[in-house]
């Protein structure tokens, strides 16, 4: 059976870094709370309302094998997949809706994100010195940067990368 999202198999290839990649990452860690509909970060909630959606996706991917392979019984299986979880995840599908055209991605150094739809390979992702969200950047021929949009970054969005000593760069943004 084919693998439904790409950050299923992330989670596994990272390890205890990837653990909560399978659902911070799709909705960008942000969660809607149902009775004040406030956003903010992603608790375990989000973990098992993502966990009710991909019982229901796994249970789609088994009917429509079963059907290419002649078997009739698959559908109810389904049924009974959708109805035991229906409800559990509209919150977070209404999060998800808010990502709706950003691209996955993993930088270099393995880190995943969501950026914006038109980031492109060699893009840089970065952490602006007091800025709430990391970005992307694109470097032109002429040396100078321009701002293509937002990212969430797992791993990197409680200034993780401002530990230790890092790199800071000057440089004008266009």
């Amino acid at each position: 059976m084919p693998t439904p999202f790409l950050f299923l198999s992330l989670s596994a290839a990272l390890g205890k870094k990837g653990s909560s990649l399978q659902y911070r990452i799709p909705v960008a860690d942000k969660e809607e709370s149902p009775e004040s509909g406030n956003v903010t970060r992603a608790t375990t909630q989000s973990k098992i309302i993502c966990e009710s959606l991909l019982a229901v996706i796994r249970a789609y991917y088994a009917v429509m094998e079963a059907m290419e392979n002649g078997s009739t019984t698959g559908a109810a299986s389904f049924a009974m997949a959708l109805k035991s979880n229906m409800g559990q995840f509209n919150n977070y599908m209404g999060i998800l809706a808010h990502n709706a055209g950003r691209r996955p991605f993993i930088t270099e150094n393995g880190y995943v994100g969501v950026g914006p739809n038109g980031l492109k390979e060699g893009d840089e992702a970065v952490v602006v010195l007091g800025a709430a969200v990391p970005y992307v950047l694109r470097t032109e021929s002429t040396g100078r940067r321009i701002l293509i949009g937002d990212a969430y970054i797992h791993g990197v969005m409680d200034g993780e990368l401002l530990e230790g000593k890092p790199t800071v760069e000057v440089f004008e943004l266009v």
